[in-house]
């Protein structure tokens, strides 16, 4: 024992990280990838779960195998998820109707709690059941499914969802305008792990303000509830927009004021590009040549 904990003593922590980094690219690379040649080697379920179906996208890059797979694995990013909720991409109102909504429901969970268990026990369970409600109600849990493998959606689905928001939108006097980005604007395919990424861009004062965060958050509790990867944030001007990338112009769904066209040196109708046939699923083209 002696002798072992002697030799223990002796390695690096470099060299002991070293030897983590290689035995998580070897465990992720056998639970996404198998092993060729040795079939009847099955892959532990738990390594298949564990591991994202997609892997996100992160603003840093991270060279090391071991700290890689910490942050990519399913449930850092489902805790990852569930503390941020999307707040590092919204505008200031949205922003403070999303802590609003916290707070809301967390002295209403207060109130009922507070006489059963004790104020400060009431109040810790309160703030979680709030912020964990404000999660799945209010923020972009099916678009977070992508990356766990939980959540699918079909073209014919998302197209449906683009017409039924321009009916129910493109007239409301709260809002200036939206745009799609994405895989759709790029002109690539949609998958059945792709979502739907809107940007909707309100008009000003205080009162446009408040409806057009509640339209967002009644479009987000349908969403959740209906199972659709729905990425949308809402903007407070088409300033917003300069934080996507500006060498790709959008898919505008709607522009009432003709803002978001003068914001782009160039652009496309969304609307266009659902009677492209390229894009286009079959049942769409039938209905549009009718």
């Amino acid at each position: 024992m002696v002798i072992w904990m002697m030799s223990f003593k002796g390695l690096s922590w470099r060299y002991l990280l070293r030897k983590a980094d290689s035995i998580f690219f070897i465990i992720n690379f056998i639970s996404k990838h198998g092993m060729d040649g040795m079939s009847n080697i099955k892959v532990p379920a738990l390594l298949s779960w564990l591991f994202p179906y997609k892997d996100k996208d992160l603003p840093v890059s991270i060279k090391s195998p071991l700290a890689y797979y910490l942050i990519q694995n399913k449930i850092t990013l489902i805790i990852i998820n569930w503390v941020f909720q999307g707040i590092l991409g919204m505008d200031k109102t949205e922003i403070l109707f999303h802590l609003g909504y916290d707070l809301v429901w967390a002295i209403i969970f207060f109130g009922l709690l507070a006489n059963l268990i004790g104020w400060w026990t009431a109040m810790f369970f309160s703030i979680i059941l709030a912020h964990t409600l404000n999660w799945l109600l209010n923020s972009h849990f099916w678009v977070m499914g992508r990356y766990i493998g939980i959540s699918r959606v079909s073209t014919e689905k998302i197209y449906s969802y683009l017409e039924r928001f321009y009916d129910n939108f493109s007239e409301n006097r709260a809002l200036l305008g939206a745009v799609v980005l994405g895989n759709m604007r790029r002109g690539g395919s949609i998958k059945t792990t792709s979502d739907l990424d809107l940007r909707v861009i309100r008009k000003r004062g205080l009162l446009n303000a408040i409806l057009s965060n509640l339209i967002l958050a009644g479009l987000k509790t349908s969403a959740f509830l209906k199972r659709f990867p729905l990425d949308i944030y809402l903007l407070d001007d088409v300033i917003g927009l300069s934080r996507y990338r500006l060498d790709e112009s959008p898919l505008i769904l709607f522009d009432r004021g003709g803002d978001i066209r003068g914001f782009y040196a160039s652009r496309n109708q969304c609307f266009d590009l659902m009677n492209n046939e390229r894009s286009m699923p079959e049942s769409k083209k039938e209905r549009h040549e009718k």
